[in-house]
C-alpha cells in the first residue's frame, strides 16, 4: 500500500493510459503450490507488452510491481505526456 500522498502504481498507469487515449490488458500466469501461489503479470498496450513480467504472493502484487514497470517504459515511449 502506499503511503499518504503517494500514488500507487496502477493508479498512475490508469491515469497516463486514459491520458494517451488507450487501454491495456492484464495477463497473469500462476504457479506453485496453493498455500505458496506465485502469480506472474504482464501488462499489454496494443499488443505490446510494456514493463517485464513481474511475480508477487498475489495478483494485486504482481500487477501492481508489473504497472510500476509498464509506467518507465510507457513514459519513456510517450515524454511529453508525464
Amino acid at each position: 500500500m502506499p503511503n499518504a500522498g503517494e500514488t500507487s502504481n496502477r493508479l498512475q498507469l490508469n491515469n497516463l493510459v486514459q491520458h494517451l487515449r488507450l487501454s491495456y490488458t492484464r495477463e497473469y500466469t500462476t504457479s506453485g503450490l496453493k498455500h505458496e501461489e506465485k502469480h506472474i503479470c504482464k501488462i499489454f498496450i496494443k499488443g505490446k507488452q510494456y514493463g517485464h513480467a513481474m511475480e508477487g504472493r498475489t495478483k494485486e502484487s504482481a500487477f501492481e510491481a508489473a504497472a510500476g514497470t509498464a509506467l518507465t517504459d510507457l513514459k519513456a515511449e510517450y515524454p511529453s505526456s508525464s
